[in-house]
């Protein structure tokens, strides 16, 4: 099974774990990715993958319709506003997101939010 990281804050101990279980796994390593990155770029970077694990680059239902091996999503961060849910469930493509990155907190946005509010 293929998996290709496009997140730029995997660590290399990460990754030796997925290749110890048996995965085919690698770090996208070309033109950088991100929100904003064409299409084709997207493409080219994970057309072999099977799982992704994704960063901020966007997944819209006309590139998730090309990406004809994938079966699942792991999104590095919070949020998914880059990834067309409706897409993926039409699909049949899983979606999950990371937890404790290292750039995130170990509370939602919305309970932080809460909690400011309650704060006064």
């Amino acid at each position: 099974m293929n998996v290709v990281i496009t997140t730029v804050n995997f660590t290399d101990t990460a990754l030796s774990k997925l290749k110890e279980a048996g995965l085919n796994a690698w770090k996208y390593s070309g033109p950088a990715l991100g929100a904003g990155v064409s299409e084709d770029i997207l493409y080219e970077a994970v057309k072999d993958a099977d799982i992704i694990i994704a960063g901020t680059e966007t997944y819209s239902l006309n590139l998730l319709k090309r990406l004809n091996r994938l079966k699942f999503i792991s999104r590095n961060g919070i949020g998914y506003d880059a990834i067309d849910l409706n897409a993926l469930k039409e699909l049949g493509i899983g979606l999950t997101g990371t937890k404790n990155t290292p750039h995130s907190s170990r509370i939602s946005p919305q309970q932080s939010s809460l909690s400011h509010i309650i704060q006064g």
